[in-house]
């Protein structure tokens, strides 16, 4: 029994070191790569979300839920973070916009309309 408590406690403080990596690395990410003018806003919402997922945790852990349902909600939760994480675009060695004007000359230089999308023609 106590090495089971031992080996829950290790896993826990392990999930909760990558846990707060994953946090400290999302805002260095986005401060890299969002704009300087929006940087502050881009940065503050991750402050939101990490904030109020830091607040809904202990509340989920402390539902009805078995023990397998909360690590099944919690994993599906932490895969998920890692799938949209690969779809980050790579910045080595790319010129960035500085400004939201940049943004849009970049969109009319490759023809883009604002979500992205290739426009016909």
């Amino acid at each position: 029994k106590q090495w089971y408590q031992r080996r829950v406690r290790g896993f826990s403080l392990t999930s909760y070191v990558f846990c707060n990596s994953a946090i400290c690395l999302m805002f260095l990410y986005t401060s890299e790569i969002a704009p300087t003018t929006h940087r502050g806003l881009i940065v503050g919402m991750c402050s939101f979300v990490s904030n109020a997922a830091g607040f809904c945790g202990p509340l989920i852990s402390a539902a009805s839920l078995t023990r397998l349902q909360r690590m099944g909600l919690f994993g599906s939760l932490a895969a998920s973070c890692v799938a949209m994480s690969l779809l980050f675009p790579e910045t080595k060695n790319a010129i960035l916009p500085e400004t939201a004007g940049d943004i849009s000359r970049r969109r009319t230089a490759q023809k883009l309309d604002t979500l992205g999308r290739c426009l016909k023609g």
